[in-house]
């Protein structure tokens, strides 16, 4: 018997997972195909880590950024936002280039750190020391990770994307857990 799909993603790193959640969401009619050659977030989203940094070059970085935290924000009713760790985010800067920090953060507003943030820091690089023509900033919107296995995991496990996606891989993802997959 033939299946016939919608869409089939090659990849079932995060950006193919991320994907097919999109496509769900936009499609929940659509019949998703979600292939890898071993399990997803094996390769190397299993090794990396999702980070929301907001530090942008130019126009082009600061959509990017835009779009991200549209994501995070998306993140926020679903059930991985219990994988979300914040992160407090902080800068040593030469005072002469604290303009040029705040132009690259954009909406994010800079202040100085005080002692008890910079006090995790102190502990974990002893030698740190801040100059006198440097300082410690940090904006009040902290940064955010996500571990890619374990999210990856609830993509397919809990998503849009549970109710329309068969995966076909040596090994398959099913409500946040690994189990063996029959070959395609």
């Amino acid at each position: 018997m033939t299946t016939v799909f919608d869409l089939a993603i090659v990849g079932g790193e995060i950006f193919g997972c991320l994907a097919g959640d999109e496509a769900a969401r936009r499609h929940p009619e659509w019949r998703v195909l979600l292939l890898d050659r071993c399990a997803p977030a094996a390769g190397a989203t299993g090794w990396s880590l999702a980070a929301d940094i907001p530090f942008g070059l130019s126009p082009a970085h600061h959509r990017l950024i835009a779009e991200s935290e549209r994501q995070w924000g998306r993140l926020a009713g679903s059930r991985a936002a219990g994988l979300v760790r914040r992160l407090p985010i902080l800068y040593v800067v030469g005072r002469d280039r604290l303009p040029a920090l705040q132009e690259q953060l954009g909406r994010r507003r800079l202040r100085q750190a005080d002692a008890a943030e910079f006090e995790p820091v102190r502990r974990m690089l002893p030698d740190v020391t801040i100059r006198e023509h440097e300082i410690l900033v940090t904006h009040d919107e902290p940064g955010a990770v996500l571990p890619p296995r374990e999210f990856v995991a609830e993509l397919i496990g809990s998503g849009p994307m549970a109710a329309n996606t068969s995966l076909r891989s040596d090994r398959c993802v099913a409500a946040g857990a690994w189990r063996p997959c029959a070959r395609a």
